[in-house]
């Protein structure tokens, strides 16, 4: 029982169709009417017979007809008096047209009336049947005669004239078209990458009514009517045009520089680097100026379209020359590392030898006020101690085997020579060659 019930609840709901009176029907209610109005007796008793049967059935015509009047500005809404001029003429027309032709049998119907089958699916049935119907508010028509082209309508209310038909369907609002494309640069490495375009059709110069949310310059509807193409056997539309000549443009651009130029950003020697975002703007400018060209216009502001946007996707080499490009900058970013250790080494050194140099200044400014201190400003005795000092470690320098190796010669004669200067001479008595008393050193 449960399955049942669970079945019928899941079956989707019988909608009955709505009873609708047709042609049929007012005939068979003017025949019974004439029936009914036959056995009608008038107030002296004669029947009215034929005579009244007719004025009967044609008090029902003719109510009929005031009733279809009276509904006929309700059929449309206002915006359809600016296509056919008479919105209520318009609705009784459609009216008249469903009572006298829709609701015919389908055997009659198919005799009197042919449908329109060149109606694009995106419209409204009613483009069959009534020759008119509603456009939807992003799109427009390309209305044709014969071989050439009549008019742009839409949206809104559109009536078909005589001869008319519509040859294309134009989308108003804003498009996108992707494409994958292959490009070399200019070393011979392939690149992949997709490219996308976003593009309107023309807004008007003059400003559009507030109430239309797609306007449109109707010039523009007969450019891309005369703008699709044929490739390889098969029809190409406008749209996949604008996108395929946005592709050859890129491939172009990038055939004029070398793969390393797209990677070297922010390098120092990096002088020849090359932003994508400014390829992409070159190709959106060659784009915007060869429109007119592209759908045979007379000036670029004449194009039929309007560029919002290019956008290019990232630029993807081969596996194997993307893994050569990351050893590349492992090696390089190894040598900065190296570079970077070394600069903080010889940093460390400076420092040291600084903080060396500062403490020796303080040391000998420390020396100087002792001895200054001791020998109670006697600037001469200061300066025989000074002198024994600095002979004594020129001395203690010139004896370390060290120094002897990296000093040069020249400066080591130097110091050599300077040294002999510094000691005070030897006393008379002293025997030859002998060093100065050593009450004087001490």
């Amino acid at each position: 029982m449960k399955r049942r019930i669970r079945r019928a609840r899941n079956e989707p709901p019988v909608v009955q169709e709505r009873w609708r009176p047709g042609l049929f029907h007012l005939l068979g209610a003017a025949l019974l009417l004439t029936m009914v109005a036959g056995f009608l007796r008038t107030n002296d008793g004669a029947r009215l017979g034929l005579p009244g049967a007719f004025v009967w059935v044609m008090a029902l015509f003719i109510a009929f007809g005031l009733g279809l009047a009276h509904r006929a500005p309700f059929v449309l809404p206002p915006e359809a008096d600016d296509e056919s001029g008479q919105g209520w003429r318009e609705g009784l027309r459609m009216l008249a047209y469903y009572f006298g032709v829709i609701m015919l049998p389908p055997s009659l119907r198919r005799r009197y009336h042919r449908r329109r089958e060149d109606v694009p699916a995106q419209l409204s049935p009613s483009f069959s049947e009534f020759q008119a119907g509603f456009v939807p508010s992003h799109l427009a028509l390309a209305l044709a005669k014969g071989a050439g082209f009549a008019r742009a309508a839409g949206p809104g209310y559109v009536r078909l004239q005589r001869g008319e038909r519509i040859s294309h369907i134009v989308d108003l609002r804003r498009q996108v078209r992707r494409e994958e494309i292959e490009a070399f640069t200019r070393d011979g490495i392939r690149l992949e990458t997709s490219i996308a375009i976003t593009f309107r059709v023309r807004e008007p110069s003059e400003d559009a009514p507030p109430d239309v949310p797609f306007p449109y310059d109707p010039d523009a509807i007969f450019c891309l009517t005369y703008s699709d193409g044929v490739s390889a056997g098969a029809y190409v539309r406008w749209s996949e045009r604008v996108c395929a000549q946005a592709a050859s443009l890129l491939i172009t651009e990038i055939a004029r520089y070398r793969l390393d130029q797209f990677y070297r950003l922010g390098a120092p020697e990096a002088s020849d680097a090359v932003w994508l975002s400014s390829v992409v703007n070159e190709v959106g400018t060659q784009l915007s100026g060869q429109l007119h060209d592209f759908f045979n216009c007379s000036s670029p502001q004449d194009g039929p379209i309007q560029i919002l946007n290019v956008a290019v996707s990232h630029l993807q080499p081969p596996q194997d020359v993307l893994d050569q490009r990351i050893r590349n900058w492992q090696s390089a970013w190894e040598r900065r590392k190296m570079l970077d250790k070394a600069e903080s080494t010889a940093f460390e050194i400076r420092e040291l030898q600084r903080v060396r140099a500062d403490t020796l200044h303080k040391l000998i400014l420390d020396v100087t006020y002792n001895v200054a201190q001791m020998c109670n400003g006697d600037r001469e005795a200061i300066s025989k101690v000074l002198m024994v000092r600095m002979a004594d470690m020129l001395d203690r320098l010139m004896g370390d085997h060290r120094v002897k190796l990296e000093t040069p010669k020249a400066v080591f004669d130097a110091l050599s020579e300077v040294s002999q200067l510094l000691k005070p001479p030897p006393p008379d008595d002293a025997p030859p060659g002998g060093g100065p008393s050593g009450d004087y050193r001490s």
